[in-house]
């Protein structure tokens, strides 16, 4: 695996908490009712995660390339390999690309 590293000057970085739960989600601890928003990289990783046609992938698509990164958050019936403490046992998982470049690059050297 290629190692990456970042440097960051000394300025605090505030995270959402989303992206806290994301790294530190523990299943038995969180209430099936509240479900996990997934952040993505791109487009093409979010895809990945969900179970569309062809219909509302255009629109998956439209939404993304017009709003992503920032703070959009897509909602859409998720693959099965998306934990049910994720999705709040719904079936559908919230996905967002997050406009910053230390998330960007903290989820490209996580996944």
């Amino acid at each position: 695996m290629k190692q990456q590293s970042i440097k960051f000057s000394r300025q605090k970085v505030k995270f959402p908490i989303e992206l806290l739960i994301k790294y530190k989600i523990n299943c038995i601890d969180r209430p099936l009712t509240d479900p996990v928003i997934v952040h993505v990289t791109d487009i093409k990783q979010a895809l990945s995660l969900v179970d569309i046609g062809l219909d509302v992938e255009n629109l998956f698509r439209f939404l993304a390339e017009k709003f992503w990164p920032g703070p959009l958050t897509i909602i859409t019936k998720a693959k099965s390999i998306i934990p049910a403490c994720v999705t709040a046992n719904t079936g559908y998982v919230g996905m967002r690309c997050p406009n910053s470049e230390v998330l960007y690059y903290y989820n490209k050297i996580k996944l």
